[in-house]
């Protein structure tokens, strides 16, 4: 189910000039591990690690015609003082994948960023990144402190953004620890890319302007036994049963990538309605992408990092709490939650008046101090709390009909004996 607001306030033209602060700041003010990956106690196990990629490249105008230099850019500051990205007139992009459908994956045909699991092969969580972003779409990304002046490469390093440890809603056992990682792909040319069928079912360029967008905002709905793992089952299942039956869908909110344009590529036996074969570059239209919606823990990453780009404070008034279609429990959680929803959007807006509007120190927004950590901040326990409540509210309504059901059914049947007994 997808719902979006019809007006739309517009983003600006130039998103390439405010780009260049945002990489800056998360190259030059790296964020120590929050979670490392050893642990720091005997008894204690390490989490399981994921790392994804946020790859950005810039699509030149089609008036521009980028020049081909001898040498490539190795750092963030020649590449952005190329003319044609410099003039502003390029188009930010991100990649984004689909990733394929498959049973019991609870990730399946989610739209996310390409990454995966760390492995024991790997140096570092940047390094299962890289290795992620190969094996997943094929695109092999080369960096300049890796190869010899005689040699090519095709993207930079820009750093990492806070790690996120991921838990499901109603369990406080965490899952695993997401690692995000910033580059910047170098060429003009949207890279060739040839993707896993069994991971990947296609992969996407979507325009960050068409993220900022306000028409783009969604909302979405999964089943809640989507939300639930394994641990969550501890309470029985007779419990599991009754969550998963009589709650309703959850509900949250994402960014509609329909009309998003972008260039795109699909798996084969994943043709769109064109036809498209694996392997060949198309340039998507809206049908392309229906259905396609950003959220979670995607949506989250991404959320905080264009928050950092104008207009500013724009994310924060298309952000949704999450919360049931079943209405009363939907009240519920609307009471229980409101405290902790004004709280937060003070927090948003008390850390923008902090600050001058000339200068907002971008990385505190992308830590402690990011626009979903401090709206979401106590969220979820409030959530918790209104659905045991909304479940005993519906036991004790139920025990109150069955009981007043009763009680009729036996006084009409002492007055029909009594009618009986007169005559």
């Amino acid at each position: 189910m997808l719902t979006r607001p019809e007006k739309d306030t517009g983003t600006p033209r130039d998103l390439t000039t405010p780009l260049l602060p945002l990489l800056l700041e998360i190259r030059d003010n790296p964020i120590p591990s929050k979670y490392p990956h050893k642990p720091t106690s005997t008894t204690s196990k390490p989490l399981r690690r994921a790392s994804v990629a946020v790859i950005i490249r810039i699509q030149p105008h089609p008036n521009t015609s980028p020049l081909s230099h001898s040498l490539t850019p190795r750092t963030l500051e020649e590449f952005f003082s190329q003319d044609w990205v410099r003039d502003g007139s390029g188009e930010p992009e991100v990649l984004l994948i689909k990733r394929a459908a498959r049973r019991g994956d609870r990730w399946t045909s989610h739209v996310a960023l390409p990454g995966g699991k760390r492995d024991e092969g790997d140096r570092g969580d940047e390094d299962a990144a890289v290795r992620e972003v190969r094996e997943e779409v094929g695109l092999r990304m080369v960096f300049p402190e890796d190869v010899g002046e005689d040699e090519g490469w095709n993207c930079l390093r820009v750093g990492g953004v806070p790690e996120r440890l991921v838990a499901t809603v109603w369990s406080r056992t965490p899952l695993m620890v997401l690692c995000p990682f910033v580059f910047i792909y170098l060429p003009p040319n949207p890279p060739i890319l040839t993707l896993q069928p069994t991971e990947v079912s296609s992969a996407h360029w979507i325009p960050l302007a068409h993220l900022l967008s306000p028409s783009s905002s969604a909302v979405t709905t999964c089943a809640v036994s989507e939300r639930l793992s394994k641990a969550d089952i501890r309470w029985g299942l007779w419990l599991w049963f009754i969550m998963t039956h009589t709650l309703g869908k959850m509900e949250f909110c994402g960014i509609d990538l329909a009309a998003g344009g972008g260039w795109g590529y699909y798996t084969t036996g994943a043709k769109d309605e064109g036809g498209n074969e694996e392997g060949e570059k198309v340039r998507l239209l809206g049908k392309n992408r229906k259905g396609m919606v950003l959220w979670g823990l995607t949506h989250a990453v991404l959320f905080d990092l264009l928050d950092c780009l104008p207009p500013r404070g724009g994310m924060v008034e298309r952000w949704r709490w999450p919360t049931f279609t079943a209405m009363d429990v939907r009240a519920f959680v609307w009471i229980f939650g409101w405290g902790v929803r004004r709280h937060g959007v003070l927090g948003v807006q008390g850390r923008r008046k902090e600050n001058t509007p000339t200068h907002l120190p971008l990385r505190p927004m992308l830590g402690e101090e990011s626009a979903v950590h401090v709206l979401m901040d106590g969220y979820y326990p409030s959530m918790r709390r209104a659905v045991w409540v909304g479940l005993v509210v519906r036991a004790l309504v139920l025990f109150w009909g069955l009981w007043w059901m009763s009680f009729w059914l036996w006084v009409g049947e002492g007055a029909g004996a009594g009618v009986v007994c007169e005559l």
